[in-house]
């Protein structure tokens, strides 16, 4: 009888406080971050190898890795495009599309789900 009565004791006093805590651990909605698709936690993937074709009008590129692979990416209303140290177009700020041409090496940074590119990126001609 009396370890009945602790255990009920026990649960009465126990059960408010697993009540309360039952809400600690809540979190709020993911938000936007950067632009590119509804989760902060976006799948991205790189490419490096040479611009093969460029087709501005539609906002396609399509890049060539050393092995062979082609890749068809799409350029996004928030595309990074930069030029790296050492090359032709390393000064110039305000890079587009259309300051590129086939046959440069990039380097090229774009979301798996959807292909879109997010950081587009002239290298440096090896020798």
């Amino acid at each position: 009888m009396k370890n009945k009565r602790i255990a009920w004791t026990l649960l009465i006093f126990s059960l408010p406080v697993g009540l309360m805590a039952q809400g600690s651990g809540s979190v709020s909605r993911p938000t936007r971050t950067g632009g590119y698709g509804s989760s902060p936690f976006a799948v991205t993937r790189s490419v490096k190898g040479t611009i093969v074709e460029i087709q501005a009008e539609k906002g396609v590129v399509v890049v060539q890795e050393k092995n062979g692979k082609r890749h068809v990416l799409k350029v996004g209303e928030k595309t990074e495009f930069q030029a790296g140290k050492k090359t032709a177009m390393a000064g110039k700020k305000h890079l587009s599309l259309t300051d590129f041409e086939p046959g440069q090496p990039v380097k090229i940074t774009y979301l798996a789900a959807d292909m879109t590119i997010t950081q587009f990126r002239l290298r440096r001609a090896r020798k």
